[in-house]
């Protein structure tokens, strides 16, 4: 009987090098099927990099083919050689087990099978499980992005391991012994990302918000390739000026090693733009950069103010008016168009609004939009001209940063494949990079290195570091 296809397969492309490429990320791999599944479940430790922009749909196909794969039983071959005659003779089966066991004459054979009616119980309860689940996030008001939660994962993981007859902690228990214990591992996770600061530096990211009772926070965290760590959080019971926010986070930097940063990151709101230059008054060697979410965010509202070719409003705009607009091809083809428009930008959205380390990506993020707008819009200048004036204004205005350049052209990926070529822009990046985070001698031994990088040297790039290129973060 012939194999069924793997429905997975749709979302993979076969490249001219016998390889298969993700369709959401363009990541190319060897090997089958399997590992793309690790790659969409975001699942570590399997020779493959999460996906960064996969649907929850296929995280949810892949999660459960991971399941049935690593929960299906081994098949002893000798044993199933010798009982196949005695299989053919019995009906009598296990249904108390996941692994239901042939039975034959009295002895149980190593084969294991799974009925259909199996399966489709199985199915089914999935769906009330499912639908539990639902009702849970619905009862206790929380969000359903929770369940992108690794973490989320982890526990049903960990409570299918465990098997029928599971009940949670109390609240007493969970919020006193286990906490504690949990308390303590978070510190020396917390202990070990510091240390890693030595070696890779660290970016301070602020982040600011309201509570339900008006007061507003800010907030304090550090990212590096070991991870993201929250610092502290400050109630603002003053004015935020640029003074005000530069001294809270510069006490920050002087408490954790201000020679450990690399940049500071923050919204390009003028109190922190001010805050900004003071810290670069007494840091020469931090770079201030502006959040890329929230610049993409800018981006899309500009969008979203363009005038509407399918819709001129007038003052007769009434409802009979409002739905012969909605009737004409003319809104469906425009409304079809700002869709497709805007897809490449949410894309880039979902990518640099996560936990991973997406510096090496947002400069070659940002080409690629504009690229994707041209040929969406069939490369009509009319077109595509105000979209990519939009995205340029923002990205000079809010987004450029010479160390996303440097990031882009120190990207191997980009740099081996001519995806990304040393431009003006990313020569005055490198060349403040280079002056403002190395010493004299260690720019000695930058340029030699940089040298054989430009040339493509095969010290460098090495045909297993070539072959890694498409699956592995450049940071590892």
């Amino acid at each position: 009987m012939p194999r069924v296809r793997d429905p997975l397969w749709e979302y993979v492309e076969s490249t001219a090098q016998k390889k298969n490429k993700c369709k959401f990320c363009q990541l190319e791999i060897s090997g089958g099927i399997s590992r793309l599944k690790y790659h969409w479940a975001k699942m570590i430790g399997h020779d493959v990099s999460p996906c960064t922009v996969v649907t929850d749909e296929v995280i949810e196909l892949a999660l459960n083919a991971i399941t049935e794969i690593e929960d299906r039983p081994r098949v002893n071959k000798k044993a199933r050689g010798s009982n196949s005659k005695e299989g053919n003779t019995s009906s009598s089966f296990n249904f108390g087990s996941q692994q239901s066991v042939y039975r034959a004459s009295g002895q149980s054979s190593t084969v294991s099978y799974q009925p259909k009616v199996l399966e489709l119980l199985k199915k089914k309860e999935k769906e009330v499980a499912d639908a539990m689940g639902v009702k849970f996030l619905v009862a206790n008001n929380l969000a359903f992005n929770i369940l992108r939660s690794h973490k989320l994962r982890e526990w049903c993981l960990a409570i299918g391991k465990y098997g029928e007859g599971y009940v949670p902690p109390g609240s007493e228990t969970a919020r006193t012994k286990i906490l504690g214990s949990l308390k303590d591992e978070a510190t020396m996770y917390v202990k070990s990302v510091q240390e890693s600061w030595e070696d890779t530096g660290c970016t301070l990211m602020s982040d600011g918000w309201t509570d339900a009772r008006r007061r507003h926070h800010v907030n304090l965290l550090a990212s590096s390739p070991s991870g993201i760590v929250f610092l502290k959080s400050e109630v603002v019971k003053e004015k935020q000026t640029g003074e005000y926010l530069a001294n809270f986070i510069m006490s920050t930097m002087e408490e954790i090693g201000s020679h450990n940063m690399v940049q500071v990151v923050t919204d390009k709101a003028s109190n922190y733009g001010s805050a900004g230059a003071i810290i670069q008054s007494r840091y020469p060697h931090v770079f201030k950069t502006s959040c890329a979410t929230h610049c993409i965010d800018l981006i899309l509202e500009d969008i979203d103010k363009l005038p509407s070719q399918a819709h001129k409003r007038t003052k007769e705009d009434d409802a009979k008016a409002l739905v012969e607009v909605i009737q004409s091809n003319a809104f469906w083809i425009k409304g079809n168009e700002v869709v497709a428009i805007v897809e490449p930008i949410v894309k880039l959205l979902r990518m640099v609004d996560g936990d991973e380390c997406t510096l090496g990506y947002i400069y070659e993020g940002v080409i690629r939009v504009k690229e994707s707008i041209k040929v969406i819009l069939n490369n009509d200048k009319d077109k595509y001209d105000p979209y990519l004036a939009i995205i340029e204004r923002k990205r000079i205005q809010r987004l450029h940063s010479p160390i996303h350049a440097v990031a882009a052209y120190l990207n191997p990926k980009f740099y081996y494949e001519k995806i990304v070529k040393m431009d003006n822009e990313i020569r005055d990046g490198m060349s403040k990079v280079r002056q403002k985070l190395l010493t004299s001698e260690e720019r000695k031994t930058f340029t030699g290195e940089i040298t054989f990088y430009h040339a493509r040297h095969s010290k460098i790039f090495t045909p297993m570091a070539v072959d890694a290129l498409s699956n592995t973060h450049p940071r590892t």
